[in-house]
């Protein structure tokens, strides 16, 4: 995945669902520019982040994601948005540990899945 222009088109807010995070506005989009049908908006709100997942990375959403997509969830029918996703090598991209569940720097996920936390205690116990 190189960095990539995300549109959200009329046809994504007409044709998406408000509050499902595989087929919102902002999800549709992802999933047709990214070619990657599992991409999908992720909200923690425990941490009180909204992430967009790509091809099984995490990036924290623009504050114009964030504005579309809380518009768009509460039906205001926002205008059509166009936003950068910084290439696949960013730091800015993380992965979640299979284990865990935690968000965490990708080159701390081994092949398995987990994250170095996790596979530490795996070890020791």
């Amino acid at each position: 995945m190189a960095s990539t222009k995300v549109r959200v088109s009329p046809k994504d807010i007409q044709n998406g669902i408000p509050g499902d995070i595989y087929c919102c506005a902002v999800a549709r989009a992802l999933q047709r520019e990214c070619e990657d049908h599992c991409a999908h908006v992720y909200e923690d709100a425990i941490e009180g982040r909204m992430l967009l997942c790509v091809h099984d990375y995490y990036i924290d959403a623009a504050e114009e994601v964030k504005e579309f997509v809380r518009a768009f969830d509460a039906g205001l029918n926002p205008e059509p948005l166009t936003f950068s996703l910084p290439d696949n090598n960013d730091d800015a991209w993380e992965a979640m540990c299979e284990e865990c569940g935690e968000l965490c720097d990708r080159t701390d996920i081994c092949e398995d899945g987990c994250c170095l936390r996790c596979t530490d205690w795996e070890e020791t116990t």
